[in-house]
């Protein structure tokens, strides 16, 4: 009938909103101009629009990341994972180094990471002290 042809359904056939309908309605809700987001995530902003118009044929993740940033969320939010859960991209790529991806995924590979930043500052720093009392 009046469905839009790109409209998902989940195994129930009940009709979800498409990931553009998403975003637009995300970002409509944060206050933020088509413009600004698309500035804020690097992208180009005929990008966006095209994604919030479901003309892009698809989103990748790491677009999907970037204006999930610039909209203001955290991955762990509430938007973000319907974001994710709609776009399909994690079935589309359900691994990192091996690992499934999903919200604690992302958690532990960011503090892994942070951890590891902070024991090269140190590392750093303690190359400075040295180089510094060897230069005396």
């Amino acid at each position: 009938m009046g469905e839009r042809q790109n409209q998902s359904c989940n195994p129930e056939g009940v009709v979800r909103p498409t990931v553009g309908e998403l975003l637009r309605e995300f970002r409509k809700e944060v206050g933020l101009s088509q413009r600004r987001v698309a500035l804020r995530a690097g992208i180009d902003p005929t990008n966006l629009s095209r994604l919030e118009r479901d003309k892009q044929g698809g989103v990748r993740i790491t677009t999907l990341v970037k204006v999930i940033g610039a909209l203001g969320f955290e991955l762990s939010d509430e938007r973000a994972q319907k974001l994710f859960e709609t776009s399909g991209v994690l079935g589309k790529c359900p691994t990192i180094s091996g690992e499934l991806v999903n919200h604690t995924t992302f958690e532990a590979k960011i503090h892994e990471t942070e951890r590891s930043i902070l024991k090269s500052l140190q590392s750093i720093s303690e190359l400075r002290t040295m180089w510094e009392k060897l230069s005396q």
